[in-house]
């Protein structure tokens, strides 16, 4: 299971001292950053069988350690969570085929420039109206 939302003081002896009343732990780990100091505030918590983790995960998710709540959740393996991120290769690999084919020969996207220039347009003439015409409160039509 991973646990999210850890408070930053707790341990490996911390967290299996926590889940063990959910069924026999084999592992704890919490996730600290590169040089060992502070905690990434999550962790995992590995049980002997799947029913046992099953149990935990039901009463333990959502609930608080101390003032913070946590989550839990089965832990995906990490080719999986790799897959589903906002920055996997696939997704920037399609990110940049579609931008390159929104691209003009010029390098420059036409729709983008026709936006920015009705845009700069719109913002010029609502300056220039005269006094009489423009509004001068933002609620100057509920009047």
């Amino acid at each position: 299971l991973i646990v999210k939302n850890l408070p930053k003081h707790f341990d490996e002896r911390k967290l299996s001292n926590h889940f063990a009343s959910a069924g026999n732990i084999t592992d704890a780990k919490v996730m600290r950053t590169t040089d060992h100091k502070s905690s990434r505030l999550f962790g995992f918590v590995g049980f002997s069988s799947e029913t046992e983790a099953k149990r935990a995960l039901k009463y333990f998710n959502r609930s608080f350690i101390e003032a913070g709540r946590i989550s839990v959740e089965f832990a995906k393996p990490k080719a999986d969570a790799r897959a589903q991120s906002k920055c996997s290769n696939n997704q920037l690999e399609k990110a940049e085929n579609n931008s390159k084919s929104e691209l003009s020969i010029d390098g420059e996207n036409p729709k983008i420039e026709g936006y920015l220039e009705r845009m700069e347009r719109e913002e010029f003439f609502g300056v220039m109206r005269r006094r009489s015409e423009a509004k001068f409160w933002a609620n100057d039509d509920d009047f």
